[in-house]
């Protein structure tokens, strides 16, 4: 349908098309900034995500360990739990939870003595590309990691070594740098347990 030059389709008012339209330099200027910072508030604080509402405990499930080494791996969110399980074989898992969702994973495990850090690694997802220490103690990628403790023994566990397990399940998370420290006061922190005997 094809109207008179001037009025709108709904009304006899002229339509705003036909009249000059004054744009300021500095209101686009404002424009701009204040779109940047919309886009900018909605980043969060921590590179990109949500920020963190929870304050990350120095004890996760039993075992002390500096906040600092594990925050690099959690997402931002309101809460934080964690969930203690024994799935097997002595094995003992510490789930840490934010918000419901399962973002990484802490294990303390029995294998043969025969075995090592990189055949244990090989048992867990996270492991891709993992760089195996100089001692052959440690195997890190950025989403994984496996320590073997120097001298834990158990009376339970015969014949057997125990690691410690590292694995981040929350995506977006990967630091090998970050991994390979965690993994190393993690061990450190499982020798000094109870569960180290």
């Amino acid at each position: 349908m094809i109207f008179p030059s001037g009025l709108s389709p709904l009304s006899d008012r002229p339509v705003l098309e036909d009249f000059p339209v004054y744009r300021s330099p500095a209101l686009s200027a404002v424009t701009v900034l204040l779109g940047g910072l919309a886009l900018t508030g909605c980043s969060g604080g921590d590179g990109g995500g949500e920020e963190r509402a929870y304050d990350v405990p120095g004890v996760l499930c039993g075992i002390p360990l500096d906040p600092g080494f594990v925050e690099p791996f959690l997402p931002g969110g309101k809460t934080l739990s964690t969930k203690e399980s024994a799935p097997s074989g002595g094995a003992k898992r510490c789930d840490v939870l934010v918000d419901g969702d399962l973002a990484l994973r802490q294990t303390r495990t029995w294998w043969a003595r025969g075995e090592s850090a990189s055949s244990v690694a090989a048992g867990y997802s996270g492991m891709e590309g993992a760089k195996v220490s100089a001692d052959a103690r440690f195997v890190h990628s950025g989403t994984g990691a496996v320590g073997k403790t120097s001298s834990c023994t158990s009376d339970d566990h015969p014949r057997q070594n125990l690691y410690a397990v590292i694995q981040v399940l929350a995506p977006d998370r990967e630091d090998p740098a970050a991994m390979q420290k965690l993994i190393t006061a993690f061990t450190e922190a499982v020798e000094e347990s109870k569960d180290c005997g």
